[in-house]
């Protein structure tokens, strides 16, 4: 019997000391970012989180809250010069916002849209300062919050610029050409003109010599 309540003692014991360790680990990892070694624990905590929601209310809440925790990874990376891992976090902001329910006019929806519009702001302004290899990132993060906002993406511009000038310097140049031609007839006609009152003239008297013989 006393070996039983022995190995019982024993057994509560190492539980509870389990759940201390396990708590410490997840309270660690709480600060953890893509690429740490206990980031793994992190995203399996969440996971956890989300699962053991009771209502749909409360998973909106717990998906919110791991969005907002998205970008604050992806707003430390950029700071440190991480900018693959910050990628990384961006991604997975588009998976979070991508599972949240946004349809409806309940009160839940509306706070979500709220958010999401709040989230628009801050990655449009992390994108005025990204490096190049984490803007396509931070771009599909935008995409995804104004997609699931029902907003139409932006299109791209047409480059039209480039195709102005030539058309222009063209229009210029045959412009040009019709001058040129204009001043070349205004100047070839008296010429002409003179041309063909010497050859009259030079008719006119062979006539008249040749009637004197």
């Amino acid at each position: 019997m006393d070996r039983v309540r022995l190995w019982t003692t024993r057994f509560a014991a190492g539980l509870i000391a389990l759940g201390f360790a396990g708590a410490a680990t997840a309270s660690a990892s709480a600060r953890a970012l893509p690429g740490d070694a206990l980031y793994p624990v992190k995203r399996a905590t969440e996971a956890v989180a989300v699962q053991l929601a009771t209502t749909d209310s409360a998973r909106q809440d717990i998906l919110l809250h791991q969005a907002d925790t998205r970008l604050d990874e992806t707003a430390r990376l950029l700071e440190q010069g991480r900018d693959g891992d910050a990628a990384l976090a961006a991604a997975g902001y588009d998976e979070t916002v991508a599972r949240l329910n946004v349809a409806g006019t309940s009160p839940s929806s509306e706070a979500v849209q709220l958010d999401l519009r709040t989230y628009e702001v801050r990655l449009s302004e992390l994108l005025q300062t990204a490096p190049a290899p984490a803007r396509q990132g931070l771009e599909r993060a935008l995409a995804a919050t104004q997609r699931r906002l029902g907003l139409p993406r932006p299109t791209p511009p047409v480059p039209t610029a480039a195709v102005a000038p030539v058309a222009t310097a063209t229009s210029e140049r045959r412009q040009a050409d019709v001058t040129e031609d204009r001043a070349t007839a205004e100047v070839e006609m008296p010429r002409a003109a003179d041309a063909a009152g010497t050859m009259r003239r030079t008719a006119t008297r062979g006539i008249m010599i040749a009637s004197t013989f």
